[in-house]
């Protein structure tokens, strides 16, 4: 520290008129800066005749440089009481060792100083004072989880994985660091792993619980030669079976439609590659040997989705009651049998058509041909294979050829279908009926018809719904055929060129005659396309 004294001085001026004059004195103090000092010691502990080395730097007390090297001292409070003071080397920085000959506790503390002859240019500055135990330390050790609901205690689903967290302290609690945590399962004593302590005396590691029930879990300190050897308290990991749930993509379904969904876990993981049973009841239905209209075991595909059979319920109910169900053979999941679900069932969406546009496809031969097929009406007239009882314009001649009747294409529906149905099934009706040219006695006989759909082949016989095995004499009747299962987009069913064929046997008698046709109606049900796919 130094003291300055400073004056105003007033000498005179050019023409004396003034005297010369001070002003009163201002003492000003200068005050030296302040060491600041900066140590570290490797370790707080350290085993009898073992060196622990002490390193830092005296700088200002701004954290700045100093010039010069100062003085550096160090205080030992020994075990017994006794103290030493020993000025130790530094140059830029400080790198002291202490040799440790007797068990218990030192107090170090370290001071800077620094003079230029008398005067000091610094103010004295004092390190920390660090206690360091001489002999084996003691250490604790926890043990905690990531899952922990009480003291030593978690709980988690068999399969999770866990956070083991051990931490090491000193006997005074401070944190050790840099030694090794080795985890164990405690029954086997199998090694998990080892994993060094950060610098809060922290070591973690995660690990599987792959069994149902207790799992106890240990952590352990070898001790060196500075901290003695610790075990945590056995830690326990109590695993419980995994819950399921299903999970269904639509509370609303058409006929035609599977049921769809996923099989999940507690956490919304799916459960592949499981079985699963599908039940569908009908509640309309008060028999119970009865009203399961449905049943089904599914197994689960990845991520555990599932998806029934096409369901082809015919019923007068608009609700199923579904169930689901799940048997576990591992004995890591809960059984379940879900709770009812109430689905609403839609049949198929119903569009009706009746067809006027007719293309005559017979060969050249004129009794074969159709002449008068613009004369289909709903109202109820008729058309005919060959306009007269004619033997060139009948079905059979008068000299016993048997004749067949050309077949009929029939197009230009121009349906108009939403985009985003399927077209599943069709139902293509005929009303049609046989005329004698004479009598009933002496009518022709025409097997039913046969049906195809776009295509001219593989046709599928009619049915008449009188059961009858020829096309009716004199009065009409009505025959069909349904055809189930077809899938056709809508954009197939819309398009003009879509076509009805059909196709008619040979007359079975040499009689003469004629069929008339009074209407050909084409009923289409669709369904809803489902998503993914129906």
């Amino acid at each position: 520290m130094s003291q300055y004294v400073l004056y105003a001085l007033w000498n005179s001026d050019a023409d004396n008129l003034y005297s010369k004059a001070r002003s009163n004195a201002i003492i000003v103090t200068c005050l030296n800066p302040q060491f600041r000092i900066s140590i570290t010691p490797e370790s707080y502990g350290v085993k009898k005749n073992g060196t622990i080395k002490f390193t830092g730097v005296v700088q200002d007390e701004y954290g700045n440089p100093i010039e010069g090297n100062p003085t550096v001292k160090r205080t030992i409070t020994y075990p017994d009481g006794t103290t030493s003071t020993t000025t130790v080397e530094y140059s830029e920085k400080l790198e002291d060792s202490i040799i440790f000959t007797t068990e218990g506790i030192y107090n170090i503390v370290y001071t800077a100083e620094q003079y230029i002859g008398s005067k000091e240019t610094y103010n004295k500055g004092t390190s920390d004072e660090f206690k360091i135990k001489c002999g084996i330390i003691n250490t604790n050790l926890s043990l905690s989880s990531d899952k922990e609901t009480n003291t030593n205690y978690g709980r988690c689903v068999v399969d999770d994985k866990v956070v083991l967290t051990a931490k090491l302290t000193d006997e005074e609690g401070k944190p050790v660091h840099d030694r090794t945590i080795s985890f164990f399962e405690n029954e086997s004593y199998k090694l998990i792993g080892n994993v060094k302590t950060s610098a809060d005396g922290i070591a973690s590691i995660i690990t599987p619980v792959s069994k149902i029930g207790d799992t106890k879990f240990i952590a352990q300190f070898d001790g060196d030669i500075q901290y003695g050897q610790k075990n945590s308290s056995l830690y326990t990991i109590n695993a419980i079976k995994h819950s399921t749930k299903f999970i269904l993509d639509n509370n609303t379904i058409y006929k035609g439609w599977k049921v769809k969904g996923q099989f999940v876990d507690e956490q919304d993981r799916g459960i592949g590659y499981t079985n699963i049973t599908l039940r569908v009841e009908d509640p309309t239905i008060t028999d119970a040997t009865k009203k399961v209209i449905f049943t089904k075991t599914i197994k689960t595909k990845e991520e555990g989705l599932f998806e029934s059979e096409p369901l082809d319920i015919t019923t007068t109910t608009n609700t199923l009651d579904v169930y689901m169900s799940f048997t576990d053979t591992t004995g890591r999941y809960e059984n379940i049998t879900s709770e009812k679900i109430t689905l609403q069932y839609t049949t198929k969406l119903k569009f009706t058509a009746k067809s006027y546009n007719f293309i005559n496809d017979s060969s050249k031969i004129p009794y074969r041909e159709w002449t008068n097929l613009s004369n289909i009406y709903t109202s109820g007239a008729y058309a005919t294979c060959g306009s007269k009882c004619t033997n060139n314009s009948a079905i059979a001649s008068k000299n016993g050829t048997r004749h067949t009747p050309a077949p009929i294409k029939v197009n230009g529906f121009n349906f108009s279908i939403p985009d985003d149905v399927v077209v599943s099934n069709m139902k293509v009706s005929i009303s049609t009926r046989n005329r004698s040219c004479s009598s009933q006695s002496a009518q022709v006989k025409i097997p039913r018809p046969t049906v195809s759909i776009n295509t001219k082949t593989d046709g599928t016989q009619t049915t008449f719904n009188n059961g009858s095995s020829y096309i009716p004499y004199n009065t009409f009747n009505t025959c069909f055929v349904n055809f189930s299962n077809l899938n056709l987009g809508s954009s197939i069913v819309n398009s003009s060129d879509f076509f009805v064929y059909i196709t008619f046997g040979k007359n079975q008698t040499t009689n003469i005659g004629r069929i008339d046709i009074e209407n050909i109606t084409v009923d289409i049900e669709y369904i809803p396309i489902q998503d993914g796919g129906s």
